[in-house]
């Protein structure tokens, strides 16, 4: 029987270089649209 393996990079964003906030997009999987553009802190 043949093994999965599977890795993930987490890049962890650096909250310092943008003054304490991050851009955050969140999009319909389907269709591309964007529901949300914000901001979020640490």
């Amino acid at each position: 029987m043949a093994q999965k393996v599977a890795a993930m990079i987490v890049r962890v964003p650096d909250f310092n270089k943008c003054g304490g906030l991050i851009p955050a997009i969140v999009q319909e999987k389907g269709t591309g649209r964007v529901l949300i553009v914000d901001t979020l802190n640490e």
